[in-house]
């Protein structure tokens, strides 16, 4: 009986202990895994998941260290001293200088260019003076001469018998004057516009200014030479037939007025009769006609040489511009 009863070992009889089994792999007894360890296996992956879905969820410790880091790395890397803000100061002030520089450049182009284009026209505005002086000095002259000749023959008598030669003489308005217009447009634009500054030449604006003053001076004179026309004329009708000289002038003035155009090349406006009968003045009147034929005379000659110093001082003048700026 004792034969047939199992005998039972307590180390066979001890169930295997899987989990010291787990923990020391040296062990050289198979494994073999149960639902248990299967479990137990299965478990710690669930865990490292969450545990990565955490950490992406929220940072470890360690990231915000790196985070704290890097702010302060920041910080100190944005720190700055006096020379950057003198470098910053100073390519500041290169830039608006620049500017500046650019800007006042393209002003003084511009100025020049004006400059230049007013002293084109202000050149030909001396030659269109120059002309025009040339022409009211011949003018002058002729006029002088046939005053000498009108006193000559009042003085003399002649006029008596003389009567066409009187009336050729004259030509309404005969006593009034011979006027000056000069052509200042230009400077007109540099004294009212304040362009004068432009020019930058002190001979050529010295010239200019006392070409100006010549000829408003001379200006100044016309009042007087009207007035004394005004006097002479009120005596005219003494010497002169107003019918015959109407009737002198009547043919010119219907073909004036037939034409679309001034009449020009014709010398004599009159178609005056052979024989004109004077009555003889009274010797009063004749020494008023003297009188201011002699006044008018010194008028003409002293305009004539003011109209010749004008006459030189603009081509003086407009030989300087044209010198100065290269102008053709």
């Amino acid at each position: 009986m004792e034969e047939n009863k199992p005998i039972h070992n307590e180390e066979e009889v001890k169930p295997p202990d899987t989990k010291h089994q787990l923990n020391n792999p040296s062990t050289d007894e198979p494994i073999e895994p149960t639902a248990e360890t299967t479990a137990d296996a299965e478990q710690p992956s669930t865990l490292n998941l969450s545990t990565e879905a955490l950490a992406e969820a929220d940072p470890s410790p360690s990231t915000v260290e790196d985070m704290e880091v890097h702010h302060h790395t920041h910080h100190e890397h944005g720190k700055r001293n006096w020379k950057s803000y003198f470098w910053e100061f100073l390519m500041l002030f290169l830039a608006v200088f620049c500017g500046f520089l650019a800007e006042y450049q393209l002003e003084h182009v511009i100025e020049n260019s004006r400059e230049k284009q007013f002293m084109k026209t202000m050149a030909e505005d001396l030659r269109s003076d120059s002309a025009a002086l040339n022409r009211l000095i011949r003018l002058r002259k002729s006029r002088i001469r046939e005053l000498d000749t009108l006193f000559h023959l009042i003085a003399s008598d002649e006029y008596l018998i003389n009567g066409r030669k009187v009336h050729e003489l004259y030509e309404f308005p005969y006593w009034d004057i011979f006027r000056f217009h000069p052509s200042d447009r230009t400077m007109q634009q540099l004294k009212n516009g304040g362009n004068l500054r432009l020019v930058r030449k002190i001979n050529v604006s010295n010239a200019l200014i006392k070409y100006d003053v010549l000829v408003r001076n001379n200006k100044e004179y016309e009042p007087l030479q009207t007035e004394l026309a005004n006097q002479i004329n009120q005596h005219l009708e003494k010497l002169l037939d107003p019918l015959i000289i109407e009737k002198s002038l009547r043919a010119y003035t219907d073909e004036q007025l037939m034409a679309d155009t001034v009449l020009v090349g014709r010398k004599d406006k009159r178609n005056l009769p052979s024989d004109i009968a004077i009555s003889k003045l009274a010797d009063t009147d004749k020494k008023i006609f003297l009188k201011y034929i002699n006044q008018v005379k010194t008028l003409y000659l002293q305009s004539m040489r003011d109209n010749m110093r004008t006459k030189k001082l603009a081509e003086e003048t407009l030989a300087l511009v044209t010198e100065e700026y290269h102008l053709k």
